[in-house]
């Protein structure tokens, strides 16, 4: 651990965090808060140094963001304390410690940092503003959405080509969405295309799998269920969810509401394929 000096704005060439929140965002409500005057605490920053000589900052994102643009007056030079590091992970693990305890971060700050470390730049207001870090922890509980985004990464991409907002898709059908495209690809990407638009059809009392699901989540919402309860109450809605999606991919109609797929098993069994034997439910 070493300390040097640089100015603020050789300060803000150094490398962001690969996990830094959102700074923008911060940015403008640290002015109302901690960062409203200027402070000699705020010359003092925190960074990592790669073994190639490359430095990431580990604090002072916000801040150096604030002194670029002029919002906060910047300090005559800028105090760093660096620490060496092995690899980047090392510096992403270190930014968690120095993350300014003022500004705590939620979970759209560790959403947004994991997108940024998995080369992930959200196009629509789903992936954005939708229930995504809820959906992948219902995928499985025991990971940081930082590691869950790195193995979803390509469904998340292909569930970014929906035109859809968190209303039409909440938590519960984000998760289905994932699992679905996981295993079916662009084929269940049509099933939800067809879902968000409303593009369902109900004959002679029996419904496709995208009818269905739209009569399922309009009655959840009624009774002010959807995507809402305990763990198991939020995966039986998913798993019905999933199985709306296989039934339409099989070409099966419903006369009747869907089971609940069992979502914990769901990827590990072997996928059916449209020739399968076509049964109501």
């Amino acid at each position: 651990m070493k300390l040097i000096q640089m100015t603020p704005a050789a300060w803000a060439n150094v490398q962001d965090n690969p996990i830094q929140r959102n700074t923008a965002e911060h940015a403008k409500k640290a002015t109302r808060k901690h960062l409203q005057t200027a402070s000699p605490t705020h010359a003092l920053v925190a960074a990592a140094l790669l073994p190639d000589g490359t430095l990431v900052k580990l604090d002072g994102h916000t801040r150096s963001a604030l002194w670029q643009d002029g919002r906060l007056e910047a300090p005559a030079s800028v105090h760093v304390t660096v620490y060496d590091v092995a690899a980047m992970s090392d510096a992403v693990e270190l930014y968690k410690q120095f993350d300014n305890p003022n500004a705590t971060e939620n979970a759209s700050d560790r959403l947004a940092g994991a997108f940024r470390l998995h080369d992930v730049v959200p196009q629509t207001v789903l992936l954005s503003q939708g229930g995504i870090s809820s959906a992948l922890y219902m995928i499985e509980q025991g990971k940081t959405v930082y590691e869950m985004v790195g193995e979803w990464r390509d469904e998340l991409v292909l569930l970014d080509e929906l035109d859809a907002n968190k209303s039409a898709m909440p938590a519960v059908l984000i998760c289905a969405a994932l699992m679905t495209l996981r295993k079916h690809g662009e084929k269940a990407l049509d099933f939800w295309r067809l879902y968000v638009i409303g593009g369902g059809t109900r004959i002679d009392g029996k419904s496709c799998g995208v009818d269905e699901l739209t009569r399922m989540v309009a009655d959840l919402r009624a009774r002010k269920m959807l995507s809402v309860g305990s763990h198991a109450a939020r995966q039986s809605q998913t798993g019905r969810a999933i199985s709306c999606c296989d039934a339409w991919l099989q070409a099966r109609n419903y006369t009747r509401s869907p089971r609940s797929t069992n979502v914990k098993g769901y990827l590990e069994r072997k996928v059916r394929t449209n020739g399968a034997a076509a049964q109501e439910h």
